[in-house]
């Protein structure tokens, strides 16, 4: 019976705590501050703390909210856009990260109307040993791939992209798509 009535209790508080985010209401009114500002005055006025790498996503762009009584899955909608940055909320923690569907980096390509063209090689040693494990880049993107077993790659880029090639103990080599 006392097993019984612990494990009762200890449920109850774990459903009170899933229903946190769900539960709690936020008010703000903030004016041109950042979106930096804004997760700051979130976790200031409530029990959330939020997760996220600041590199994957501008914090200083400015943004006016002006939100009564509404849920933090409706503020973050309204914050971010969806087609950037998502969100998870987990009892009081909230952990944001970009958006990497690959769908809507298609749509970015051919709406900027540049022509992707599949680059394909093989990497080798000097001796002209195939090198697997390879990684290839195209620089100042998160876009790469490896090479496969037999040294193999094939990659999607632009014209003017540059592939960065590195391999543990070799020197770095780029090479501008032409």
């Amino acid at each position: 019976m006392r097993l019984t009535t612990l494990l009762l209790i200890v449920s109850l508080f774990q459903i009170q705590a899933n229903t946190y985010s769900q539960n709690t209401k936020i008010s703000l009114d903030l004016e041109n501050v950042t979106v930096l500002d804004v997760l700051e005055n979130i976790e200031s006025k409530t029990d959330f703390n939020f997760f996220y790498n600041s590199l994957d996503f501008d914090l200083n762009r400015r943004v006016t909210t002006q939100v009564k009584n509404k849920s933090i899955n409706f503020i973050l909608d309204q914050l971010f856009n969806k087609a950037d940055v998502l969100h998870d909320v987990t009892d009081r923690q909230i952990v944001l990260y970009p958006n990497l569907n690959p769908i809507s980096a298609i749509k970015t390509t051919i709406s900027t109307n540049e022509k992707l063209v599949e680059i394909k090689g093989i990497v080798t040693d000097s001796q002209g040993t195939p090198l697997p494990g390879v990684s290839i880049v195209i620089v100042g993107t998160k876009k790469g791939v490896e090479t496969d077993f037999d040294g193999n790659f094939s990659i999607d880029a632009v014209p003017g992209d540059v592939l960065e090639f590195s391999f543990i103990g070799m020197k770095k080599a780029r090479v501008t798509i032409g």
